[in-house]
């Protein structure tokens, strides 16, 4: 059973997702949009955030990046990363056992300015999350629809999920 330390950090957790998670609604839908990696970013263009929600998807042995600018896409990825509240699946620390990456997920929250990175693994139906305000890492289980869902970043961002 989950010590009242845990649980703690789990509703703290919880609250602060709610928080920078509140900000990702935004009337503006996009296109999704694939392109090469090996470009040069322009000198005056100092930060990737917007003024709307959106996720990088990148794979380790791919030089494709595929931008994700769909508002029900956007919305399908938060509500993941707010699924973390569910005790039961997720763990936080140091993890020893590191499972292959499939895809890197970094969402770019407009209006808090802030970014969380999600690593989906090929191996595993785990999840890890960095940048969570006040967690390093958190590793969490998903289901298997969202584990799919993940697993196919171009279908996302499509909207065809």
């Amino acid at each position: 059973m989950y010590n009242s330390g845990l649980k703690i950090k789990s509703l703290i957790l919880v609250f602060l997702l709610m928080l920078v998670l509140g900000g990702c609604s935004s009337t503006k839908t996009g296109k999704a949009v694939s392109q090469k990696t090996n470009h040069t970013v322009s000198a005056n263009k100092k930060s990737h955030f917007r003024k709307y929600d959106w996720v990088k998807v990148t794979s380790p042995n791919s030089d494709q990046t595929i931008q994700i600018t769909n508002r029900k896409s956007i919305d399908y990825i938060a509500n993941t990363f707010g699924d973390i509240g569910n005790i039961s699946h997720f763990r936080v620390g140091n993890f020893k056992k590191h499972p292959r990456t499939a895809y890197h997920y970094t969402l770019y929250e407009a209006k808090a300015k802030h970014t969380i990175n999600m690593y989906v693994f090929r191996n595993s139906k785990d999840v890890e999350i960095n940048r969570v305000p006040e967690f390093k890492k958190i590793r969490y289980r998903l289901s298997e629809k969202q584990h799919t869902v993940l697993m196919s970043p171009r279908k996302l961002a499509n909207g065809n999920f």
